[in-house]
């Protein structure tokens, strides 16, 4: 195992991150596949994280960064790195399958490819299982052509081969949101070679203090990030062919975020802006929206949709009555 250990690194950007650092670095250790190293980036936190890591030794390497971002915090910890291929682990997420870096080293090698990626679990701050996220089964491959339509991404699932994330150069610090999104984005257009493990390996832990929940902070980046893509000149022909569907679906899944967060006024906003992309007649339009809405919900995992704090909303009933005239 020692030749496989050394192939890997671990990289944790961490801030404020004292409540959870220790189980996510305590999940590292329960691998099958222990990493060559674990290099967590502290980003000025003003708690305990920097004493708690500091109690581990090697493989656990601690960096300190002004305060930068999380895209920095990644960045400065693949420059850093000296394994072969990198995995991430955010501070509040932790592995749960204890052979996923060895299975993810072990397809890497065998289909040659650049980067594999896992399904995850959706918890609660106490672990407790909210979802399972199988993408696998709504991106059967992952190239850009399926995974544009979902932009389901999360670092902690991520494994890749060190050298691709060079060549792009990391990161887009620009992005304080939906980074891990562009990230992707890019390294499928750099032709990286991408794969399924098909299984759930990581818990996403969601609590009040992670970014997700600053939901127009969020969603402003998505949107960025989409901006970001359709400018550029190499795009291909098929991915172009579909910007409509594209940008269409993406604001009605933001207008979503904002529903399940209560921001209706933000949830109207995407949804008008929606209707420059959308090939439906006004009544088709509500029909679309509602149905949307239904579905992203069963996606998460959620028994019912709250289709009466939807269909009773102000904003709705406006809906109604302008998009019916």
């Amino acid at each position: 195992m020692e030749s496989e250990k050394s192939k890997i690194s671990i990289i944790i950007p961490a801030y404020n991150a004292a409540k959870f650092i220790g189980q996510a670095i305590e999940s590292i250790f329960r691998q099958t596949l222990p990493p060559l190293e674990i290099i967590v980036i502290d980003d000025a936190s003003t708690d305990q994280t920097v004493s708690l890591v500091e109690k581990y030794s090697s493989p656990v390497r601690l960096l300190k960064q002004k305060k930068s971002g999380v895209s920095a915090a990644r960045n400065f910890g693949i420059r850093e790195s000296i394994g072969e291929f990198v995995a991430f682990l955010d501070a509040d997420d932790i592995f749960i399958e204890p052979t996923k870096l060895e299975k993810q080293l072990a397809l890497i090698k065998e289909k040659d490819c650049d980067l594999v990626m896992s399904g995850w679990r959706i918890t609660d701050e106490n672990l407790n299982k909210i979802a399972d996220r199988p993408l696998w089964l709504e991106v059967p491959q992952i190239n850009l052509f399926h995974l544009i339509r979902t932009v389901a991404v999360l670092p902690s699932a991520m494994f890749v081969r060190r050298s691709k994330l060079l060549e792009i150069d990391g990161f887009d610090k620009s992005l304080t949101n939906a980074e891990d999104v562009d990230l992707v984005f890019r390294l499928l257009l750099a032709n990286c070679q991408a794969e399924w493990l098909k299984e759930i390996t990581v818990a996403y832990r969601k609590h009040p203090a992670n970014a997700t929940n600053q939901i127009r902070c969020q969603n402003d980046g998505i949107k960025k990030v989409f901006e970001k893509l359709f400018l550029r000149s190499d795009l291909p022909v098929s991915i172009r062919q579909i910007e409509s569907e594209i940008r269409y679906h993406s604001l009605i899944w933001l207008a979503y975020d904002c529903f399940l967060a209560g921001d209706l006024t933000e949830m109207k906003r995407y949804l008008l802006d929606s209707r420059e992309f959308a090939k439906f007649s006004q009544e088709g339009l509500l029909m679309d929206w509602f149905y949307s809405f239904e579905r992203f919900a069963a996606d998460q995992g959620k028994v019912t949709f709250n289709a009466h704090k939807l269909l009773f909303s102000d904003e709705w009933d406006e809906f109604q009555k302008t998009l019916s005239l």
